[in-house]
């Protein structure tokens, strides 16, 4: 469908200079994780990227599988609203960015 594809690319390039900058943390630590934020287009009624948030990696725990795969991140807060636990985030609403991954 080409509608939906027009509105998919254009999601993306509204995002796209701002990811890369933010990716560039994963110079420095490694690895820059992202937690995807949708929101709902009431016009369309599509979801929608409303923004990439990019997580400081020094914040971060990667959680992974007992077969070693992705599985989300817990964001180790200081001082959080959620009883000094840290905030998870499920895989399916993040991502990870890394450099030199072999």
């Amino acid at each position: 469908n080409e509608e939906i594809k027009t509105i998919v690319q254009k999601n993306i390039e509204d995002l796209w200079n701002q990811l890369i900058s933010d990716m560039l943390f994963a110079y420095d630590f490694g690895f820059s994780p992202f937690e995807k934020v949708w929101d709902l287009d009431k016009t369309t009624g599509m979801y929608y990227y409303k923004k990439l948030l990019n997580i400081h990696p020094k914040t971060v725990t990667i959680q992974i599988t007992k077969d070693g795969s992705y599985n989300g991140f817990t964001q180790d807060i200081q001082f959080t609203n959620n009883n000094g636990q840290g905030i998870y985030v499920p895989p399916e609403k993040s991502f990870i960015f890394t450099y030199k991954k072999n």
